[in-house]
């Protein structure tokens, strides 16, 4: 074999792991931003149904000012409000949790 040849190899196989490397470190940042991606659309929901739920307290707030009494569209309301106000917790919860797991390794 000669050194022309060698050389070429030696060429091939270094570029190719060169092109391993960084289509691997893409992958990663691909996969890091698509988690991202969905907790912020996961967010997104969990912030619209809190939005709701206030929307629906509002309304039944509304409602039994106008008519001097409370009636069982407030209690439903605020059994909305603490469920989405819990969801939404929870979820920052375990964010956090991924995030502070995430910079231990």
């Amino acid at each position: 074999m000669a050194i022309g040849e060698i050389i070429a190899v030696i060429v091939s196989i270094s570029s190719a792991m060169v092109i391993f490397a960084l289509q691997r470190h893409q992958n990663r940042r691909d996969k890091a931003t698509d988690e991202r991606a969905a907790a912020r659309q996961k967010e997104s929901m969990l912030m619209l149904s809190m939005m709701m739920a206030n929307n629906k307290m509002s309304y039944a707030t509304a409602i039994a000012v106008k008519g001097g009494k409370i009636n069982g569209e407030m209690d439903e309301a605020m059994e909305e409000h603490l469920a989405t106000k819990k969801a939404y917790y929870a979820f920052i919860n375990d964010y956090a949790m991924t995030q502070l797991n995430g910079a231990q390794k």
